[in-house]
């Protein structure tokens, strides 16, 4: 990826924010009552375009610093690690779209764990979407994926929705409800 394609990811065709959003019907669990936590939020776009459909949103990223921001959205520069060793909050809706692989490898944490940092976000009849990792022709990606999902589904039990994400190594979404 040239140097500045990590800054303009989420508004890249295929990758976008506005087009994940559509792709996945997240709109559907908007409310303006409910809170929002995205995790690996990147430079925020998803917690941006969503702003006026949530009460609140929670924008966690270790990498990237914030960008402006609407009022009722706040940006913490954590890594997933010790932004959920501190965190006491839960969230109705909580995103998680290809970074446990990433939480992985940097906070050196196992797939059990992972899925319990997630759930532990989760509000009682609260959502967690969850995008993979590519997939096609990544054997490793594909073993972390599914010891998330074997997590994620003994946490919440069988995913509500799932389908087809990104065509860019074949990415897939589920739909948990706690």
């Amino acid at each position: 990826m040239k140097k500045n394609g990590w800054r303009n990811y989420q508004k890249r065709k295929g990758n976008g924010a506005i087009w994940r959003i559509n792709k996945f019907d997240l709109r559907q669990f908007a409310g303006k009552e409910k809170t929002l936590i995205d995790l690996g939020a990147n430079h925020g776009e998803f917690g941006i375009e969503l702003a006026q459909d949530f009460q609140s949103i929670t924008a966690v990223e270790p990498f990237t610093e914030a960008p402006k921001l609407p009022k009722n959205m706040i940006w913490v520069k954590k890594g997933f690690k010790d932004y959920v060793s501190e965190n006491t909050d839960t969230f109705d809706v909580v995103f998680s779209f290809a970074m446990t692989k990433q939480v992985k490898e940097k906070d050196n944490l196992e797939e059990d764990k992972i899925a319990i940092g997630h759930y532990n976000l989760t509000k009682q009849g609260g959502i967690m979407i969850y995008e993979t990792q590519k997939l096609e022709d990544r054997p490793l990606n594909k073993i972390h994926v599914d010891k998330m999902l074997l997590e994620f589904r003994e946490k919440y039990g069988q995913e509500i929705v799932s389908g087809n994400a990104r065509e860019s190594g074949k990415r897939k979404y589920y739909v948990f409800k706690k």
